[in-house]
């Protein structure tokens, strides 16, 4: 008798629970190890353990399913198999694919990338950076096309690999947003001796932003979500999170001069041991981690944008 015929019993019995038991154990027996991915069989189990669930008082389900070998979250894939799944020709080829048709996972919106690593700067921002700077000498993350605007008198490409290369002079960065590229890109930015200017998602949880913050002289936190080029020119109809531009080496003054129009600009002054952050419109900010010294920035922003006074 095959595990699916095993699972089969007479409609009409009237004691259940000894029936629907015994095809479960035998159920649990075959889909372990080697057979686990048996979706028909799963499909087949889920229905007997939605059955048998609702013949059990409450309370004394999971000790059920522990008496029968069957893990907790297994017995629940199984049984949204069985009871959303009307027939076998609606199952996947596997237990796994059956239950992403049923339940697609979804990404947070800031995940949901093309994983395109080219991404050319506007040019107007790339304009503020060599204003600040008094011009660019360097693009490490650059390629032929994107340097027709930044204009950078060096530059390198990811066949070249920039983060392999000597740095030298002023330095503009708009490096792949990609996890571990974009940390080892603030690392490198970060021991650079000379003016520096980097524009990135505004991700300050992750290790590459907080490098390029605690690295820095001065911030911008983008107002609106930067439209970037794709190659070809074609603008970005939907960007999916704001930038934030970082500068190190640079005259502060100068950077947020240069930057105040595209959001709220922040100075920062560093002490022996810790982070002071100076805001530069009359107000001192002393002593406060950098993510809250940003934040104060934006509410501010918005405030004199709706023509109120932010409390000090």
């Amino acid at each position: 008798m095959t595990p699916l015929e095993q699972l089969n019993f007479n409609d009409s019995d009237l004691n259940r629970l000894p029936v629907l038991d015994e095809a479960i154990r035998k159920g649990a027996d075959t889909l372990s190890d080697a057979q686990r991915k048996n979706v028909k069989l799963a499909w087949k189990l889920g229905k007997r353990l939605n059955e048998r669930k609702a013949l059990t008082p409450h309370g004394d389900w999971l000790p059920y399913l522990k008496d029968v070998g069957i893990p907790e979250r297994s017995a629940r894939d199984y049984m949204k198999i069985g009871s959303q799944i009307g027939s076998v020709a609606d199952l996947g080829e596997s237990i796994r694919e059956t239950l992403e048709a049923l339940n697609p996972r979804q990404q947070p919106w800031v995940a949901r990338n093309t994983g395109d690593m080219e991404w050319f700067t506007p040019p107007e921002i790339i304009e503020a950076a060599r204003a600040c700077m008094g011009g660019i000498d360097l693009d490490p993350a650059s390629c032929a096309e994107a340097n027709e605007v930044v204009k950078a008198a060096r530059y390198f490409t990811a066949e070249n690999d920039g983060l392999a290369q000597e740095w030298s002079g002023r330095v503009w960065c708009n490096p792949p947003y990609k996890g571990s590229l974009m940390k080892r890109f603030a690392e490198k930015l970060a021991a650079h001796d000379g003016p520096w200017i980097c524009i990135t998602n505004n991700a300050t949880e992750t290790e590459g932003v907080k490098l390029l913050i605690a690295s820095c002289e001065a911030f911008c936190l983008t107002a609106q979500r930067t439209a970037f080029f794709k190659p070809g020119g074609e603008k970005d109809a939907t960007p999916l999170q704001g930038q934030i531009i970082t500068a190190g080496n640079v005259n502060p003054a100068r950077f947020e001069n240069h930057f105040s129009e595209f959001g709220a600009v922040a100075i920062l002054r560093r002490a022996a041991h810790k982070n002071v952050a100076v805001y530069t419109e009359g107000r001192t900010i002393i002593g406060k981690d950098l993510e809250s010294v940003a934040l104060e920035q934006t509410m501010s922003q918005r405030a004199r944008q709706n023509g109120r006074a932010l409390p000090i």
